[in-house]
């Protein structure tokens, strides 16, 4: 099979062979490929699924709205909750 690819698809291909990623244009194509049928598949069921489940936290009241203030308050606590784990593994 012969394909006509753009200009920046031959020359982003040429670079990665060049840099060592691929040994060939050909190896280059064949992972791409593969990448673009793995994500087509099961990553977006997953991600789907993930998304499915947060939707349904959000309607029954399981979130928090980040705002500035919210956001920065949570910083603070996980990093004291992190402070006071690395406390606790150094006392052990």
């Amino acid at each position: 099979m012969q394909v006509e690819i753009s200009e920046e698809a031959r020359e982003a291909i040429e670079d990665l062979v060049r840099e060592g990623d691929f040994s060939s244009a050909s190896e280059a194509v064949d992972a791409a490929v593969a990448l673009l049928v793995a994500t087509r598949g099961g990553s977006w069921t997953a991600l789907e699924a993930s998304l499915d489940a947060a939707r349904k936290d959000i309607t029954e009241g399981r979130s928090l709205l980040l705002t500035p203030q919210s956001a920065g308050l949570l910083k603070r606590r996980i990093e004291r909750e992190g402070h006071a784990r690395l406390a606790a593994k150094k006392q052990v």
